[in-house]
């Protein structure tokens, strides 16, 4: 492996660049194919944050810390946005949004939304929360 950044491992300085991608659902049509969306999260760098740029991140289980602290904010006191948004098969009916407590200690985290979803599968309606 070289050491200039790649994708995956350089172990010369432990860099770890996690690729991710997603067909975007629904945007098909009859002459066009659905665009494919390709990230690369380098979970060292701060290269997008020091060029002016901002990011979104999807918190989940594999950040334990980071999941405990977006979890604990006071959700029931933060107001929402409400509106429906029915693309990708799924529902969005509302988002809150605040400034990033200071216990969210996530590298450059300026804001941090909670979406609720719902979804309808085989006649069964499920709501998210993310």
């Amino acid at each position: 492996m070289s050491s200039s950044p790649t994708l995956g491992l350089d172990p010369q300085a432990g860099r770890v660049i996690a690729p991710d991608g997603k067909t975007v659902r629904g945007a098909r049509t009859a002459t066009n194919l659905a665009p494919h969306l390709v990230s690369a999260f380098d979970h060292a760098a701060q290269a997008i944050t020091d060029a002016g740029g901002d990011y979104v991140l999807t918190v989940t289980l594999n950040q334990p810390s980071l999941y405990r602290a977006c979890k604990a904010v006071p959700w029931a006191a933060v107001p929402a946005h409400t509106s429906s948004d029915t693309r990708g098969g799924r529902r969005a009916t509302g988002i809150k949004v605040i400034t990033a407590p200071a216990w969210v200690t996530f590298n450059g985290a300026a804001q941090v939304a909670q979406l609720r979803r719902t979804t309808t599968r085989a006649g069964r309606k499920n709501i998210e929360v993310v």
